[in-house]
């Protein structure tokens, strides 16, 4: 059954148009913002101060500011008294690309830290968060809040490291273990300079991102409305990018599989409605996946086409005869009927006699510049 069917069937609606994604879709409830509580207290003093942003930086240079912000956090957090605003920085260029339709920093979502998956996690949730936020029409201001939630809300992984990089997969027991990151998560929050308004909000919101519409989530066991909207969104991001990247002890499932798995456990975890969304979002096959075409060829998708989510823009990678394609070759299937995809493929299994072919698709999956 394809996607698109499973969809329908799960929410008895045809896939969005175009035309609904830039509205407020009716089958979702209008957002509202978690109120940040008013109090007395005064705010402490920044030690940078908040960019206000008057260009837009290159898709690559704001995730790389990401991936070095986040680290520079998670090694740092324990052990000094941290600043809010450089990671408040890269979450208002986020927002800024999000909302300017950026679809290159979605393809960058699909690489992996080298050195520790988490760094990569953080800012591939929080860039993926920006945009179903975006697409569920808040404000930028709202963006820019749930984005710097995303960006930190596995801090606490940091200190059970040596259980979610274990080989094997975990047991329950380890499972336990990792249930704590919640709390390390607001522990190590502590430590970081922010308004008491801020706080209150990053707190409650981190402290809810893995729990779950039918209750079966965690620390609390909330359910439906009783968690906040900001840690909902980013709970789908958070799912969908630990899927689609490799752990120690699995590999990585394809983004179209993934999708699927999402949608066999929204109606029990997620709003089924917010989970259709995000796939109108990022497409059936998400930019920066792999497919193959009725020609035998493979391609690499490099954009969308809004109320198409079966028809992307790619580019072609390997030939019929499993030879690299030389030069540029661009086919977008919104203009062009005679080709049309067959599935999805990993990209790392191709058997291609091109060696250095080869490699160089297993290295783009890892984030290491001028790859």
């Amino acid at each position: 059954m394809r996607l698109s069917d499973i969809i329908r069937k799960k929410t008895g609606q045809q896939p969005l148009d175009a035309k609904d994604v830039r509205k407020e879709p009716q089958f979702i409830p209008s957002p509202r913002a978690p109120q940040e509580p008013q109090t007395q207290e005064t705010e402490q003093a920044p030690q940078v101060q908040v960019q206000d942003i008057q260009k837009l930086d290159s898709a690559e240079q704001v995730y790389s500011e990401a991936i070095d912000n986040v680290k520079k956090f998670l090694v740092n957090v324990e052990k000094n008294k941290l600043d809010i605003n450089p990671l408040l920085n890269v979450a208002r260029k986020i927002t800024a690309l999000a909302v300017a339709g950026n679809e290159e920093l979605l393809v960058l979502c699909s690489h992996t830290t080298p050195d520790l998956y988490l760094y990569s996690h953080c800012a591939n949730t929080s860039i993926l968060t920006a945009n179903l936020g975006y697409a569920m029409g808040y404000s930028s201001d709202d963006l820019e809040k749930m984005t710097l939630c995303a960006l930190v809300h596995d801090a606490g992984m940091i200190k059970i490291v040596s259980i979610s990089e274990k080989p094997s997969k975990i047991s329950q027991r380890d499972f336990n273990e990792v249930k704590k990151h919640v709390a390390f998560t607001k522990e190590l929050l502590n430590n970081v300079n922010m308004s008491p308004q801020m706080r209150v909000l990053v707190n409650s919101v981190v402290s809810q991102v893995h729990e779950r519409k039918d209750g079966s989530g965690y620390p609390k066991g909330l359910a439906g409305e009783e968690t906040n909207v900001y840690a909902k969104i980013i709970g789908v991001a958070d799912v969908y990018e630990a899927l689609t990247h490799p752990r120690a002890w699995r590999e990585a499932t394809l983004p179209h599989e993934a999708l699927k798995k999402m949608i066999d456990i929204a109606e029990a975890e997620f709003d089924i409605n917010m989970v259709k969304l995000f796939i109108e979002k990022i497409s059936l096959y998400p930019i920066g996946s792999y497919v193959r075409l009725n020609s035998e060829e493979i391609a690499r998708v490099v954009g969308s086409n809004p109320g198409m989510p079966t028809r992307p823009k790619l580019r072609v990678i390997v030939d019929s005869e499993n030879k690299r394609v030389l030069g540029q070759k661009f086919i977008d299937l919104g203009t062009n009927s005679i080709f049309f995809i067959t599935e999805p493929v990993d990209e790392t299994r191709l058997r291609l006699t091109d060696k250095k072919l080869t490699l160089e698709l297993k290295a783009k999956r890892w984030w290491v510049k001028n790859i």
